[in-house]
């Protein structure tokens, strides 16, 4: 017997948001898109036949009723504005699901809510992954390795074994993190930099060997 889909509703209308929705439909994930949420005033584009219906206050003002049945997902780039919707959405107790392609294998690793994985991603056992992430494409996360919550790992990261990255952390694309070190909380990592030793919180890094480049 077919399970019935689940009611989603896609916060975003970009170009993450888009990918997110050929992510749901490439992997036949069983979710039917009720339409997608902006944070642009007046937005009243289509996409792909699904309305924007206007932003996250709309599911205040019509879906807190059923708010157990539906599930969410917020397609933006900016981790502070992710929580600040999360935070401003939770107590309705909606369904935050983790969107990743069918062929992801979780080996003895685990995953939290809201988070978006890519095809063509890497996760190698013993890693634990906290919620509402995002880790793009042809990305490698490592053993024993942990990505706290609201973080952003761009395309063709190499994040090496026993790293952690905490809360808010952003990583540009083909930067590599070597085994062991830790990424402090809204740490920012330039395009294709090396990171050889903890960073501070709060600070942007770039380079071979990354080093600070804001104070």
């Amino acid at each position: 017997m077919l399970k019935s889909k689940k009611k989603l509703f896609i916060i975003g209308s970009g170009g993450l948001a888009l990918e997110v929705y050929e992510l749901i439909q490439k992997e036949k994930l069983n979710f039917d898109i009720q339409g997608f949420l902006s944070q642009e005033k007046n937005n009243k584009e289509v996409i792909d036949k699904k309305k924007i219906l206007g932003n996250h206050n709309y599911l205040k003002r019509n879906i807190s009723k059923n708010s157990k049945n539906i599930c969410i997902v917020i397609a933006i780039g900016d981790p502070k504005i992710r929580y600040r919707i999360y935070n401003d959405l939770y107590k309705l107790n909606f369904r935050w699901p983790s969107l990743y392609p069918a062929t992801l294998k979780w080996r003895y690793s685990s995953i939290g809510i809201g988070n978006i994985i890519f095809d063509s991603v890497n996760i190698s056992p013993k890693v634990n992954i906290g919620d509402f992430n995002l880790i793009h494409k042809n990305s490698f996360v490592a053993h024993d390795s942990q990505i706290k919550n609201f973080c952003n790992i761009n395309p063709n990261v190499c994040i090496n074994g026993e790293v952690t990255v905490d809360d808010f952390c952003e990583i540009g694309s083909s930067a590599t993190i070597i085994p062991r070190v830790k990424l402090s909380k809204n740490s920012k990592i330039g395009l294709g930099s090396v990171i050889v030793n903890n960073t501070k919180r709060n600070k942007t890094y770039f380079g071979n060997p990354g080093r600070i480049v804001s104070k």
